[in-house]
């Protein structure tokens, strides 16, 4: 039997309902929860916050488990957590693959061909 990847994100939302989401500057070039794939003795939630982190400046604490997620492409699995802020940073491209970072309303989120 093969090990799965495993991959974790963060639902972060603002004071006004808004949901986090970062813009990745390859492939479909399309908007997601800021998130990746884990690292070897990483444990999933550190995954979550370690690419949180990463990927957007900002500092998290996971609240609790959201979805889990099987991706085909890839035969992994995604896990998505609640989290909440512990700093008041704005939320900043900081890797390399990130070309934006932004709040949307949840009536109004983009599609994977927005760009």
């Amino acid at each position: 039997m093969v090990a799965k990847k495993l991959g974790a994100a963060a639902a972060i939302f603002d004071e006004h309902g808004k949901i986090l989401l970062v813009k990745h500057n390859y492939g479909p070039l399309n908007w997601e929860l800021p998130g990746g794939g884990a690292e070897a003795n990483e444990t999933i939630v550190e995954t979550a916050l370690r690419e949180t982190r990463e990927e957007t400046g900002l500092q998290v604490t996971a609240q609790h488990i959201c979805g889990i997620y099987a991706i085909e492409e890839n035969d992994s699995l995604h896990f998505v957590f609640l989290c909440h802020r512990t700093d008041t940073a704005a939320p900043a491209a900081q890797a390399a693959e990130i070309s934006e970072c932004a709040y949307w309303s949840v009536e109004a989120l983009p599609y994977l061909s927005d760009k």
